[in-house]
């Protein structure tokens, strides 16, 4: 403010983004009071509605489907899709600015710790820290570490993390599904059973003792009994026999086509009872150490290097048998196995492990806090988030699919291009024996030609 002699008071501001120069602070006449009144009704005018086409440098990486990143050979740049960018692009537009994107290499948070200073190229999070870029997006989990350094809006999106594990290690054994068709109360009333009339045989005819067991598994007899009390134990079996062997045969053939497996875990604390491993990014693992339920057992968790939930599947799918289960995000988790036909193979537990959300972080005391979260409640509130977020997962789950399908299609095209090579291999294998064994067929036959001939003279 300036207070000249006139007794007028000059408010001055200035404009960040401006049409002659971005990010530039020059002081600008805004408003002016006469002695009486203001001239404009707003003191100091909001400063970031229009950014005219002023670039904000973002910060990307690639973590489909929120950042897909291409690289466009025809037009030599970078191209960029997803739902976060959707979500930066309609901001953009609102608020009229362009993006600068810059792609980072990522990698653990540790390691950027490490590289921090020695000449490596800069990760996110110090290129936020020291302001040489404006946003960054890319599954971007909200932690209060990074709360203490950076800045972000309000959540546009909860990642609930769960466990994943493998159905094989549920499935009933060979064993246990010759007993399952039956409780454990029929099995012991027919073995009681089984056991009374064997001893009653055993005691009576003991040459005959086997014959009760043969009637139980459906065996005909060849001669029947002549004592009346042995056939009526032959028809009391028969007649029992008869439909428990109808059901037993019928469930244990509708249990082994549909693979039925055991009672699946709720919970990764049952998981952990069960003396399995959680795997997981070293990102999450960093944030999982402050559930009191993580922290107690610690050592039962396994650190993958690697920045991506999909690394974590792709690390349980390759551990076989193993008692391992992945915490990953459960979109991600549900496009990766859908992506690689694996859904019926794995089983996504219905308790959230944790809820973690992404969040566009920013600067400290960043200036687009209030408009960003002011624009994100509103498009929350209307929708429009959510429909991106499935519009954005059906798209890449369904191009995954399609990839997975062209895959299988060529992998079985060359199989059959294998197949036919073999066979024709085969063949003129066979035709070369054969040609081989008629030649030396022709030759003995000539070779033993003369000899007939001179033996029919004499």
């Amino acid at each position: 403010m300036v207070q000249t002699a006139q007794v007028e008071v000059l408010i001055y501001t200035y404009y960040p983004y401006t049409a002659q120069r971005c990010q530039a602070a020059e002081p600008q006449l805004v408003n002016r009071f006469d002695g009486q009144r203001m001239l404009h009704a707003p003191m100091f005018p909001h400063k970031l509605q229009q950014l005219h086409q002023c670039p904000l440098s973002v910060v990307v990486w690639h973590t489909p489907p929120f950042v897909e990143l291409n690289w466009d050979a025809r037009a030599a740049k970078m191209r960029a899709a997803g739902f976060e960018i959707r979500l930066i692009e309609h901001l953009a537009q609102r608020l009229n600015f362009s993006l600068l994107l810059h792609n980072v290499t990522l990698e653990t948070v540790a390691s950027y710790q490490q590289s921090w200073g020695n000449g490596r190229p800069m990760g996110p999070l110090e290129l936020l820290m020291k302001q040489h870029a404006n946003l960054s997006v890319g599954n971007f989990r909200k932690t209060a570490g990074r709360n203490r350094i950076l800045t972000s809006p309000v959540a546009h999106y909860y990642a609930p993390l769960v466990a994943t594990v493998s159905v094989e290690h549920f499935r009933f054994g060979r064993l246990t599904l010759l007993h399952f068709p039956f409780q454990w109360c029929v099995w012991r009333t027919l073995l009681a059973a089984l056991i009374l009339h064997w001893l009653i045989y055993m005691w009576r005819w003991r040459h005959m003792g086997l014959q009760v067991l043969e009637l139980l598994l459906g065996v005909t007899l060849a001669r029947l009994p002549r004592c009346w009390l042995q056939r009526i134990i032959y028809a009391h079996w028969l007649y029992g026999s008869i439909p428990l062997r109808v059901v037993y045969q019928s469930l244990l053939f509708h249990f082994i086509r549909l693979q039925l497996f055991g009672t699946l875990p709720q919970s990764f604390e049952q998981l952990l009872e069960r003396n399995f491993q959680g795997m997981c990014t070293t990102n999450i693992l960093s944030m999982l150490r402050e559930m009191p339920q993580v922290a107690r057992n610690y050592e039962s968790f396994v650190g993958i290097a690697s920045p991506f939930d999909e690394a974590v599947l792709d690390a349980l799918h390759r551990s076989g048998n193993g008692r391992y289960f992945a915490i990953t995000g459960i979109d991600s988790a549900h496009a990766h196995l859908s992506a690689t036909n694996r859904r019926s193979s794995y089983h996504i537990l219905t308790q959230y492990v944790n809820l973690q959300q992404v969040v566009i972080y920013m600067p400290k005391h960043s200036y687009f806090l209030e408009q960003f979260n002011d624009m994100l409640r509103r498009l929350d509130a209307s929708g429009f988030i959510d429909f991106w977020r499935r519009a954005a997962f059906t798209e890449y789950s369904h191009r995954n699919t399609q990839l997975l399908q062209l895959e299988q299609q060529q992998e079985q095209q060359n199989e059959q291009l294998s197949q036919l090579d073999g066979i024709y291999t085969l063949m003129g294998a066979l035709y070369a024996l054969a040609i081989l064994i008629f030649g030396v067929e022709l030759l003995c036959h000539r070779l033993t030609k003369p000899a007939t001939v001179h033996l029919v003279k004499d």
